[in-house]
């Protein structure tokens, strides 16, 4: 069965993308940490990361970097943090959370309620920050 970032890109379940290229794609969490919380996931599906080829996971971490490096523009954080955990959803996924601090980065305390107008928001910023040259 396709996991849920195949059905997204599929357009089988919704998902606010900022970005998307031929190998990697990145959405706003609907579930977000603190407001700026991005996924990027690969278009392939694989389990764990460490089972990623290393051509793909350069490119993963390309976007990465240049999805993170929107998020810091528009958040103004110390630093935006990257973690795998990929355990829930079985496709490697990686969260982009804008951060001060340490406990800034609190996956128990995700917004289950996020406000669709916030996560859209949130998205526009992004992809407005993605589109400088």
């Amino acid at each position: 069965m396709p996991s849920v970032f195949t059905r997204m890109l599929q357009g089988q379940e919704p998902g606010r993308f900022v970005y998307q290229d031929a190998d990697t794609a990145a959405i706003v969490s609907n579930t977000p940490v603190k407001p700026g919380h991005c996924i990027v996931f690969p278009r392939e599906e694989v389990t764990n990361w460490l089972d990623l080829p290393p051509e793909l996971a350069g490119r993963l971490m390309a976007t990465c970097q240049k999805v993170g490096r929107a998020i810091a523009e528009v958040y103004q954080p110390v630093r935006v943090s990257l973690t795998i955990i990929s355990i829930v959803v079985p496709h490697v996924h990686i969260h982009l959370v804008p951060a001060n601090s340490v406990p800034e980065v609190d996956f128990t305390k995700q917004d289950q309620n996020a406000r669709p107008e916030d996560l859209d928001a949130s998205a526009e910023k992004i992809r407005a920050a993605l589109r400088k040259p």
